[in-house]
């Protein structure tokens, strides 16, 4: 993480300023495509064959194969509130067997469909994959939420490589809120944006790698991935009571600054990116009253769910408003998709924009701060309760994979407002000028501070 410690507002360059203000301009200092994972060896199939000798593909099983791709990762994610991420790919496997299931759908992919048995590229590609998904070694992640968001890692991290036309979706949400626009607003996107950049940088590389004669090439994500911030404004006012005009406008402004920020400072990742807002219709009556019912009756964590509730009550809302809000996570991060629902689940912030049937993606990564903990625990819990509904029409529901994130930023949440918070109408007006992060009345946004200044560069 970056040591800074003290921000001279009003000496920083013409790039940052002119973002702040929102002049236009040229300049930016960091490029996402000069990341350290572009520069990154790729070793092409026929290298590795080289210089290893061909393993046997029936003698390798999925414990085995996983130990070895982890081995290879020297940046990756823990996994929250369990041990480093070997450990808890251990405990999958003695628990759990649909990562061996996928291990041997490859095997036969690679067998049958690019007819190639030797084990030493298909190791090497499926690294790069699951890499590209772990890697933190710009150290601005808590970590994976829990093993079952790792075993849905190691499943992409297969199935990018076997479906060419596997559809991944980044999600981040902000939640709705009457609090003034933070300056540190945008910390909240880094996570977002270097993941997104790893994984087109992905693309490229098996690319630029597939040219072996007699080697038919393994491709993949012809589907490019996708970043989505949306706002859940709407949830806010349904459940706290915050007020819809103050709502939506304050909505708008942040996706605005996340989105300028990112045109500024990441332009060759903008056509990646959508920007969204949820709606009336995002929370469909049957649905969202099947999931409070499974949170109801058969999630047993009452001191999560007593957190849950003391957390709305400080946003103005109860207990009622609790249960609500937190089942409408899954709605929001799409962890279980109506396919019958007639209206789009998000409205595209730009309203000129023509809104789009909902994408049925394969993959939803969510990234939020520390407080999503809570709601992700809920969010898997009451999902295999659905999924398991005996009652349940299978055929109405989609149940991406999901892979569940938490990242350093938003401590507090970027769009609350801490004690001692710095606002974009503060600078903007000049009131403050200087921000020394050392001083202890800002600790709890030192973080995101530092996150952000770091992408800046």
């Amino acid at each position: 993480m970056p040591t800074n410690n003290s921000i001279n507002l009003l000496s920083r360059s013409p790039s940052f300023d002119g973002f702040l203000f929102g002049f236009h301009t040229n300049e930016r200092r960091r490029k996402s495509s000069e990341s350290d994972f572009l520069c990154s060896g790729f070793t092409t199939p026929i290298s590795v064959s080289e210089q290893n000798p061909v393993v046997p593909m029936g003698k390798i099983t999925a414990s085995v194969f996983f130990q070895r791709i982890i081995q290879r990762c020297n940046s990756s994610m823990k996994v929250h509130g369990s041990s480093p991420i070997a450990d808890a790919m251990r405990q999958l496997f003695i628990f759990d067997e649909e990562i061996e299931v996928q291990w041997e759908k490859t095997r036969d992919f690679y067998k049958n469909e690019l007819q190639c048995d030797d084990y030493n590229r298909i190791e090497n590609e499926i690294y790069e994959c699951f890499d590209a998904l772990v890697n933190d070694a710009r150290e601005i992640m808590i970590g994976i939420d829990s093993k079952s968001s790792l075993k849905h890692i190691a499943i992409t991290s297969m199935r990018i490589c076997t479906e060419p036309n596997f559809k991944l979706e980044i999600r981040i949400g902000l939640g709705g809120t009457k609090d003034a626009l933070t300056l540190r607003t945008p910390s909240y996107a880094v996570a977002g944006v270097d993941l997104l950049n790893r994984l087109t940088q992905l693309q490229e590389k098996f690319k630029t790698s597939q040219t072996i004669p007699g080697n038919i090439p393994t491709k993949i994500l012809n589907n490019s991935p996708v970043l989505t911030f949306f706002s859940a404004w709407t949830a806010a006012v349904r459940v706290n009571n915050l007020d819809a005009n103050i709502g939506k406008e304050h909505a708008q402004k942040m996706l605005l600054y996340i989105k300028k920020y990112i045109d500024n400072y990441h332009s060759n990742l903008s056509r990646y990116i959508r920007y969204e807002m949820d709606h009336e219709n995002t929370y469909e009556d049957t649905l969202l009253n099947y999931i409070i019912a499974h949170y109801v009756h058969n999630y047993t964590d009452e001191q999560t769910k007593q957190q849950l509730t003391a957390q709305a009550i400080r946003r103005g809302s109860n207990e009622d408003g609790s249960i609500r809000y937190t089942s409408m996570h899954l709605i929001l991060f799409k962890d279980i998709i109506d396919k019958k629902s007639l209206h789009p689940l998000f409205h595209l912030l730009d309203e000129n924009e023509k809104n789009e049937p909902t994408c049925l993606y394969d993959c939803i990564i969510t990234i939020g701060g520390s407080v999503e903990k809570r709601f992700n625990k809920v969010r898997y819990l009451v999902r295999q309760t659905f999924m398991n509904d005996p009652q349940l029409n299978k055929e109405q529901y989609h149940f991406p994979l999901s892979i569940r994130m938490l990242s350093r930023a938003g401590q507090t949440p970027v769009y609350y407002h801490d004690k001692h918070e710095i606002t974009v109408h503060q600078i903007s007006n000049k009131e403050i000028t200087a921000v020394h992060l050392t001083d202890k009345k800002y600790r709890d946004i030192k973080e995101d501070l530092s996150i952000l200044l770091d992408d800046i560069g």
